[in-house]
């Protein structure tokens, strides 16, 4: 948790996502509906957080506003009385046109506007420290998908539980999702920003999360047991949460040390896309004997990608290829292949 000295007093502010409870994972999940949605902007949706996590209404401003208001008719008597001396000298027409530019220049209206704007830019300033979701860098919204545990631990549809996989992150990644259940799940998560219609992308969503949260325990029975129809009843919110964890695992994967090299194949170097789709990998690799993917753990799945690539390097490398004509036939970068080899 983020800890922030107000005063005398200590705000506590959640500083990653597992800071959080399931609820509030949801509450944060369907903000960042709407932000992706576009229908409101990171500054409304830290503002909600704040106020959510915090507590803060500006409604219970109430008795300020009543002390303002009792204050400034105090001082208006006040000003009433100690300026009477001014009327007797300069007349009733001079002291009431003084009288109006002083309730012009103290009324309460204009004393809780400055104290609304003070709150405001407050609370704006405050609520920048929420960046355990997303933050923003040139313009761009920069999202935070990283988890120690599911989110969602599990879906309940017509009373009936579903159990979530787990990919639980400490030193290492620690994750009951095969490799096969990956490589389906991978590339119905790169085909959603490709489909035409809304109808379309909400189908590769609900296969995607009825293969993070099967119906049975074999993938390929699960993919044609109808499990994808009972995902159509799940709340949209939720879903979403599956889709920005799974990401996450991407991310892991796509930025991790060794397995990062794998991405990075016959590609621009900010792009984060492998050359081949995840299922010509499975099949490749079942080929050549490195294990089967229903079977194989994630973990073993990259592992196995990375022992294939260093022996078709050495390989090469063998029979008097030269590394900068492997790094040309491959696209691999020349310092990749030394770390290969």
């Amino acid at each position: 948790m983020k800890i922030i000295r107000l005063n005398e007093s200590l705000l506590t502010l959640p500083d990653c996502w597992d800071d959080l409870k399931y609820r509030q994972k949801l509450f944060v999940f369907s903000l960042l509906m709407k932000l992706y949605a576009r229908e409101i902007s990171p500054e409304v949706v830290r503002l909600k957080m704040l106020i959510y996590f915090t507590g803060y209404r500006p409604s219970t401003f109430f008795w300020s506003k009543t002390g303002i208001q009792i204050r400034f008719y105090f001082l208006l008597i006040r000003t009433i009385i100690t300026n009477i001396p001014f009327l007797l000298k300069y007349g009733w027409k001079e002291y009431t046109s003084f009288l109006s530019l002083w309730k012009d220049a103290y009324k309460p209206e204009s004393q809780d506007r400055k104290q609304r704007e003070i709150i405001n830019f407050n609370l704006l300033k405050l609520s920048e420290q929420l960046d355990f979701a997303f933050h923003v860098e040139d313009m761009q919204i920069i999202p935070n998908h990283k988890f120690k545990k599911n989110p969602i631990p599990f879906i309940r549809i017509c009373n009936r539980k579903y159990q979530g996989k787990k990919f639980d992150l400490d030193i290492t990644a620690k994750t009951n999702i095969s490799a096969r259940e990956f490589a389906d799940a991978y590339d119905l998560f790169a085909a959603i920003g490709k489909m035409p219609s809304d109808e379309e992308k909400e189908e590769c969503i609900n296969q995607l999360c009825a293969i993070l949260y099967p119906k049975l325990e074999n993938h390929k029975e699960n993919l044609v047991s109808g499990h994808i129809k009972n995902m159509e009843k799940v709340n949209p919110i939720l879903k979403f949460g599956i889709v920005f964890w799974f990401n996450g695992i991407i991310d892991f994967y796509t930025t991790h040390p060794i397995y990062s090299i794998l991405f990075k194949k016959n590609q621009e170097p900010d792009s984060s896309k492998i050359r081949l789709g995840m299922n010509e990998v499975v099949l490749f690799l079942q080929k050549e004997g490195y294990g089967n993917p229903d079977d194989m753990n994630l973990n073993d799945y990259f592992d196995s990608q990375i022992k294939s690539l260093k022996d078709s390097v050495n390989m090469a490398l063998a029979k008097g290829a030269k590394i900068e004509e492997i790094a040309r036939e491959t696209g691999i970068g020349i310092s990749i292949i030394n770390q290969l080899t």
